[in-house]
């Protein structure tokens, strides 16, 4: 293995472990959290359910809300934040945030989520 890719490697292992500081003050580990959410949303009942329902709440697949108040505006680009938030942690693919939009289930057999 070449050195170069050896140390990238090498590299994320000791991301996924090391500890980090929230806002808050909790700490916990990149492989902490990436578990707690695949726990939380990678079931069928998330899949069918909960997923395409905040999807469709957040405005995730709008660009910016139809209306011209900026209260209103503002309180629509924080829910897609939290939703790009889950969708980052649970790390969707474009195909996968589509599919929950529409309702369609994106479970994975794999172990990355």
């Amino acid at each position: 293995m070449p050195l170069c890719r050896g140390l990238r490697l090498w590299g994320r292992m000791l991301e996924r472990f090391a500890q980090f500081r929230s806002r808050l003050g909790r700490l916990w580990t990149i492989n902490e959290m990436s578990n707690a959410y695949r726990l939380t949303f990678r079931n069928q009942t998330a899949s069918r359910f909960v997923l395409p329902d905040l999807s469709e709440f957040c405005h995730a697949m709008e660009v910016a809300p139809k209306d011209s108040d900026l209260f209103v505006q503002g309180r629509a680009a924080g829910r897609r934040d939290v939703y790009m938030r889950i969708a980052e942690w649970l790390n969707l693919t474009e195909d996968e945030l589509f599919a929950i939009h529409q309702g369609r289930s994106i479970l994975r057999s794999d172990n990355n989520g």
